[in-house]
């Protein structure tokens, strides 16, 4: 391509030099370029040695390029053209094809498997470029324009291509490795016929630009006189294009001679934002002045007037600091702050839901919010891996239950149930849900059909408010039952938390107004972790930045330290640090020091139903264990929620009615506990979900137990 480029300069040149106006040309050269739309037509299935899996013939189309010379001599009644050029015919051919019951994953959280009916697209890429000959006649018309016809004639000179298996649709999914394409392979065209023939049809017109030069916009269409491959592949082309042409006639060139005046003036400037000294050319005109021919030479003035601007470096002086100051609760500054950190163990259980919301109409169990596992991912799955997090939790829960029954060997009964509206008719949807969960738990699982039977019917023994949206949502619904408490147990996890005092830490840094400054940061460091960055262009800030304290996982008795740094303009780098003294009182430290420390426990009771304040079974269970934690010094707090549904009065008196009746049951009298009937304020969780109102119908029980009184 290079090499044609540069040939084809050369001509143009060439002809410039020898186009005379006082003769007429007898023959015409120049470039022409055209814009190539490629027609591919084929009929295989897939290119020999890369398999595919399309069941259908591809076609497509392409945009290239045809760019070279041509050569045009004029005869008396028609004349011929010589086109010499170099073209693209590329093009993308491709086929649609449905696809049945794959399994898909999806691109969203929680990227659950799904096995669903795909559209696919078997797509081949081609390049091709080709060194073309088109020896052409023409035939005048009387309006100007030439009808031309003629062969062509190609070498293929790159012939390469690329196939992929595309997933057009669903657009919100996946193959299983996590990408929208597979069956990827590219090469050479197999059994390609590097020379090619076609048959040439088109029209021009003449637009004369001089005496000796003029414009010619064409049209051409090449049907092919052979497949561009042993198997069938036809490329017909259509050309639209404009080549540009001078006459020729040789003439002589006078000796042309240039004398040069040169003018220069430069302007000093001082600058603090370069790194050093520069000069640069910041206006330049040049006039150039024709002489007269005279004995075969001809002698040219050509003025040039330069304007040059130096700019000297002056160091600046940067002037800075950074000040970091405590925030209380109330938003209270403290100077010179001393941060506390104090360590404490905490043990929280997380209720199981045994519920599982379905789609309305719908038994798909991929469309439930349950993170379905593949067989060969089950090994890897450990309750103690799961994040502390109620809703997180539940998206296992199935994989819970199937572990669980694995080291088990009770029956569970699996129930389905519908809402009975108008979408949900017939005990079908039932057994179609219970179906659904059964077969997860056999086939993923490997649980034995026979400890897993299923009951079905239409709403649910406890049924939410029916009447309603939400409640309509939470009736579609499948339950797990069982007589074994343990399937169902609370999952507990025992973390440790750290509580701040001040918990927030306000940073200033400042600088001078006119400072030039290109970027800066600040960032805190705790021993050699850092647990706190921001960085900005150009100016600071005027207001403090906040940070909420989170020291390291590696405590130490080492103070923060807040540095601040500035890349000026000019590539350089200015420091300022503080330090914040801490007070870290660490698990570790109350043993050796035997200070006496607090065991903070956690409890959630679940499972409430709909409108009720009474406790399950299950949540008596929770009780018993709970009392068996509360010990004489223990401070005990019950706080009872609802969901958003129904009046906020009812809510809060069924709050605390849920309240009193685990105080009841705790078996403690009014000035042993504190007890907090939120109603729907406050709720811990999501209420646009099902599971998010269900786990909110629940009273959390948080007891503070001194380690030197539980030790004794």
């Amino acid at each position: 391509m290079r090499l044609f480029i540069t040939i084809f300069s050369f001509i143009c040149v060439f002809i410039s030099e020898l186009q005379s106006q006082e003769a007429k040309p007898t023959w015409y050269i120049g470039p022409y370029g055209s814009l190539l739309y490629s027609i591919h037509e084929t009929e295989f299935l897939e290119l020999p040695g890369y398999p595919a899996c399309c069941t259908e013939n591809r076609s497509g189309n392409g945009l290239g390029y045809d760019i070279g010379l041509l050569l045009h001599i004029p005869m008396q009644d028609i004349g011929l053209r010589f086109y010499l050029g170099m073209n693209s015919p590329s093009g993308t051919i491709y086929a649609d094809q449905k696809i049945g019951n794959q399994f898909l994953r999806n691109t969203q959280p929680p990227f659950d498997t799904i096995a669903r009916d795909i559209l696919v697209r078997h797509q081949i890429d081609a390049t091709i470029t080709a060194l073309s000959l088109r020896p052409m006649a023409t035939f005048p018309v009387p309006f100007g324009g030439d009808i031309i016809a003629g062969l062509g004639f190609s070498y293929i000179l790159t012939n390469s291509f690329s196939q992929q298996e595309q997933l057009i649709s669903p657009d919100n999914a996946s193959f299983i490795d996590g990408r929208g394409i597979r069956n990827e392979s590219s090469g050479t065209i197999p059994n390609t016929s590097l020379f090619q023939t076609s048959a040439i049809v088109g029209y021009s017109h003449n637009l004369p630009i001089s005496t000796t030069s003029r414009l010619i916009p064409f049209i051409e269409y090449h049907h092919p006189l052979q497949s561009l491959t042993s198997y069938t592949w036809n490329i017909k082309k259509i050309q639209v294009g404009l080549a540009l042409n001078f006459g020729i006639i040789p003439y002589h060139k006078p000796i042309i001679k240039t004398d040069t005046i040169i003018q220069r003036d430069t302007i000093l400037q001082t600058s603090p934002t370069i790194a050093q000294d520069s000069i640069g050319l910041i206006d330049r005109t040049i006039r150039n002045i024709e002489g007269i021919v005279e004995s075969g030479l001809r002698v040219d003035t050509l003025f040039v007037k330069e304007r040059y601007i130096f700019i000297k470096q002056v160091i600046p002086q940067y002037n800075g600091g950074i000040m970091a100051v405590g925030l209380d609760n109330n938003g209270n500054m403290i100077p010179k702050p001393i941060i506390k950190i104090e360590e404490w163990e905490q043990i929280e259980t997380f209720p199981l839901l045994p519920y599982i919301y379905f789609d309305e109409g719908s038994s798909d169990l991929g469309g439930t919010s349950q993170h379905l596992l593949l067989p060969s991912e089950i090994a890897l799955f450990n309750e103690d891996s799961l994040p502390s997090s109620t809703l997180d939790i539940y998206r296992d829960v199935l994989n819970i239950i199937g572990k669980r029954l694995k080291e088990q060997a009770s029956k569970t009964t699996i129930a389905g149930y519908r809402n009975e509206s108008i979408n949900e008719k017939g005990q079908e949807l039932s057994k179609a849900r219970a179906e659904a969960v059964k077969q997860y738990l056999t086939q993923t699982w490997g649980i034995n059909n026979n400890r897993l039977p299923i009951q079905f019917g239409g709403l649910p023994p406890i049924p939410s408010n029916n009447q309603s949206k939400e409640g309509l949502i939470e009736n579609s619904r499948v339950e797990i039952q069982s007589q074994d408490q343990a399937l169902l147990a609370p999952l507990k996890k025992k973390t440790i938390i750290r509580t701040m005092n001040p918990p927030l830490l306000a940073i200033k840094p400042t600088i001078g107004d006119e400072t030039p400054i290109e970027t800066w940061n600040i960032h805190i460091k705790d021993s050699k972790d850092t647990v706190y960055s921001i960085s900005g262009k150009g100016r600071l800030p005027d207001s403090m930045f906040t940070w909420q304290i989170s020291p390291s996982d590696n405590m130490t008795d080492e103070p923060f330290n807040v540095h601040f740094s500035v890349l000026d303009t000019n590539n350089r780098t200015h420091n300022w640090s503080t330090t914040v003294i801490t007070d870290r009182i660490t698990l570790k430290n109350k043993k050796e020091l035997r200070i006496n420390d607090t065991l903070i426990e956690k409890f959630a009771l679940i499972l409430f139903e709909f409108n009720k304040s009474s406790l399950s079974l299950a949540n008596q269970s929770i009780v018993k264990q709970i009392r068996e934690s509360i010990k004489e010094q223990s401070i005990v707090t019950i706080i009872g929620h609802t969901d958003i549904t129904g009046e906020k009065e009812y809510n809060a008196q069924l709050s605390q009615a849920r309240c009193k009746e685990v105080q009841r049951y705790l078996g403690l009298s009014v000035n042993k506990v504190a007890i907090i009937p939120n109603g729907e304020e406050a709720s811990p969780f999501d209420n646009n979900s099902p599971q998010g109102r269900a786990y909110s119908r629940t009273v959390f029980v948080e007891i503070r137990t001194p380690i030197a009184r539980l030790n004794k």
